[in-house]
């Protein structure tokens, strides 16, 4: 496509479609870590055993050639991917292509974090059908070079092949779409060649491998059709096959535990925490172990309600994707280790000015890691407050900072996301978002923090500095009884 068409689009006042351009991918020197640390995130299973069911789609093509009958003949709708751009920019330009096809075939196609999606695919396409279910495509971009393989070669290489690549691409698109809930479709590509999917409960169907020259919007177009229920599903697939084979999962838990060990250490030699033997508390859980429910925020991890299916607690799940070209692992593990040392240090203000950690570990493998905690309150738009409001939520908010000023600490990255209020009458709020907590340097980093907290929650910036907090021995940290996690 021509680079002039590669712009962004201004939603509408009633649209309803969102999609995300993922960043041109970024890679740093990981040789930090023990092994091959980009292996940490390819075996996505509970035990030593992962086994799934892989389909061929070999009909693919043809379906969409029935289906693109009924669509305008447009030569734009017909453009191909631009197959001139340098490798890394793959995943962004293939967005900004699939973008502005789908925006002038009348899709109202903006910038958004898709909201049904858990973790960071290469591509993500969202919108809503009639009655507000999320339809969703997503697409991961592999720029190593995979093989021209047809499903039933794919299977074979999975399963006889210790280093295939196939493996670890097909294990994360498999996760992406158990985790965006039902039946979802989407894609593999390196830009020369693609492979097609839908995935449900039982099987991940693969086209064969469909050549740049024969990909046009009308097979993505045909994928959201079939998301939003307006073509059959695809038949039944006529080959499909075990695709299992023993993991050293023994092996990946205990890179797992080096890796955050390491980090621990380091981080504990430069005074940022206290909290001892962290990666000796690492949980490792299958997704399938929490129901998911509605997500409270998406910013650069997911923060989400679940249920745990085994005793039926409710949660919060904070997320982050280790397995995303768009973040480099190292500082995604590390904002994750310095997040429970944080918590760690701050144990006896768990459940009253931060939530309480109930565990923390690793999903899916060593694809997602994930602090279980307890729910901390609601997001309040503080800007909205008249000055009492906001004088009264941002005193409150400055008392509760002041908890974890007094264990030495500094939150380090506070906004107006950083504050939620946990009860009204009478008014009690909870900080979030401890990935970046530190001791403090000198002093005058606990009254900067003060006023911005205060600031945030609406009050002027001259009434942020002129009031000051009168402590009794309520706000003593040292009498609660909260479990550390």
């Amino acid at each position: 496509m021509e680079a002039g068409l590669r712009s962004r689009f201004t939603p509408t006042r009633e649209g309803t479609t969102r999609a995300v351009c993922i960043p041109p991918p970024t890679y740093e020197d990981e040789s930090v870590f023990p092994g091959n640390s980009k292996s940490i995130h390819t075996d996505f299973a509970s035990d030593n055993v992962a086994s799934w069911t892989l389909g061929a789609w070999d009909g693919f093509l043809d379906e969409v050639r029935d289906f693109s009958q009924q669509l305008p003949r447009t030569g734009s709708f017909y453009s191909k991917p631009d197959t001139t751009v340098e490798p890394i920019s793959d995943a962004s330009g293939l967005a900004m292509d699939l973008q502005d096809g789908l925006h002038r075939l009348g899709r109202n196609i903006s910038a958004f974090s898709a909201q049904s999606v858990v973790g960071w695919p290469d591509i993500c396409v969202e919108w809503r059908d009639k009655d507000d279910a999320p339809a969703l495509l997503v697409g991961i971009v592999e720029l190593d070079t995979l093989p021209a393989f047809p499903p039933s070669r794919i299977r074979e290489d999975s399963v006889s092949s210790p280093t295939s690549q196939f493996w670890p691409v097909l294990n994360r698109l498999r996760e992406m779409l158990a985790l965006s809930g039902g039946l979802r479709y989407g894609f593999v590509t390196t830009r020369t060649k693609y492979w097609f999917c839908y995935g449900d409960e039982t099987v991940l169907a693969l086209s064969p491998p469909v050549d740049v020259e024969s990909v046009t919007l009308a097979c993505f177009w045909y994928l959201m059709a079939l998301s939003e229920g307006k073509e059959a599903k695809p038949p039944p697939m006529k080959n499909v096959w075990n695709v299992g084979r023993t993991t050293d999962f023994t092996g990946m838990q205990d890179a797992m535990k080096g890796m955050v060990k390491d980090l621990a250490t380091t981080l504990l030699a430069d005074g940022s925490s206290s909290g001892g033997q962290v990666h000796e508390k690492l949980e490792f859980w299958s997704s399938r172990e929490f129901e998911l429910g509605r997500r409270l925020y998406k910013f650069n991890c997911d923060i989400l309600y679940a249920k745990l299916r085994n005793g039926g607690d409710e949660v919060v799940l904070k997320i982050r994707d280790l397995g995303s070209h768009r973040s480099c692992l190292r500082d995604e593990l590390e904002r994750f280790v310095k997040e429970v040392l944080a918590y760690k240090k701050l144990r006896r203000i768990q459940g009253r000015a931060i939530p309480q950690l109930r565990s923390y570990g690793f999903m899916s493998g060593g694809m997602f890691a994930v602090l279980v905690l307890s729910y901390g309150g609601q997001r309040r738009d503080f800007h909205a407050l008249d000055a009492a409001s906001a004088g009264r939520y941002g005193e409150e908010a400055a008392r509760t900072l002041h908890m974890i000023h007094h264990q030495g600490l500094v939150h380090g990255d506070l906004d107006t996301s950083s504050v939620v209020v946990r009860s009204e009458e009478p008014l009690r709020v909870t900080i979030v978002g401890l990935s970046r907590a530190q001791p403090a340097a000198t002093a005058k980093e606990f009254s900067r923090e003060m006023v911005r907290i205060k600031a945030g929650c609406g009050m002027t910036i001259k009434e942020a500095r002129k009031v000051r907090l009168h402590y009794s021995d309520d706000d003593d940290t040292g009498d609660d009884t909260t479990p550390s996690g």
